[in-house]
Parts: structure tokens; C-alpha cells; sequence
């Protein structure tokens, strides 16, 4: 009886420790399939082609890897662009007559400016 315990507990911790590790395989597949992307997308388009041609499987790697790719990106330019509209706010603060603290000013010209008020003042 105790042996059948021992068996069940050594299964079970020897499934999670597979699971684990595909979990860890998947993962860094998932993010090689992202840098072959970036390396396909800045190589030279004739030996892209000339690649695909002769090894079609990379052309399917490629459209796969799109998928990483592309939620990568858009992470780094959501990034981007919070830095960038810290700085912007840094060097351009709001005028002085929008009343309130600093999130609300920037509320309110955000608003604005998708509104069309700022291009109408020009």
C-alpha cells in the first residue's frame, strides 16, 4: 500500500516537472520565432527568397513567428510612446489655464487634440 503512494507521488511530480519543462521550451520557442522573424525581416530580400524557395518550411516558420513578432512590437512602441509622452509633457507642459492637477491637464488635451481643437487654432 505505502509503495502505491510513493508511485502516485513520483508520477505526479515527475508530470509536473514535464509540464514544466514544455512550458519552458514553448516559451523560448516563442521568442526565437520572434528574433527569426526580425532576422528575416532585415536580411536581404533576394536570399529571403532564395531560402524560401529551397527550404519551404522556413517560409512556415516565418508566418508562425509573425505572431511573436508582431506582439513584441507592439509592446516596445507602447513603451516608446510612454517615454516619449513623459518627456513631451516634461518639456511642453500645459498652458496655465487648464485648471486641475497634472492627469487631468493631460486628459484634457489629449481630448482636445482628438477633438481637432488644436488643429483649428492653427
Amino acid at each position: 500500500m505505502a509503495d502505491t503512494n510513493w508511485l502516485t507521488a513520483l508520477y505526479i511530480a515527475g508530470g509536473l516537472l514535464l509540464l514544466a519543462l514544455c512550458c519552458a521550451v514553448l516559451f523560448l520557442a516563442w521568442h526565437w520565432l520572434a528574433r527569426y522573424v526580425g532576422f528575416i525581416l532585415r536580411a536581404p530580400k533576394w536570399l529571403v527568397v532564395v531560402c524560401f524557395i529551397l527550404f519551404p518550411p522556413a517560409f512556415v516558420a516565418f508566418l508562425i513567428g509573425l505572431i511573436p513578432y508582431t506582439i513584441w512590437v507592439e509592446k516596445e512602441d507602447k513603451k516608446f510612446w510612454k517615454e516619449f509622452m513623459e518627456f513631451f509633457w516634461e518639456q511642453y507642459p500645459p498652458s496655465e489655464h487648464i485648471k486641475g492637477d497634472e492627469k487631468t491637464r493631460r486628459q484634457i488635451a489629449t481630448k482636445r487634440r482628438q477633438l481637432g481643437y488644436d488643429k483649428l487654432s492653427r
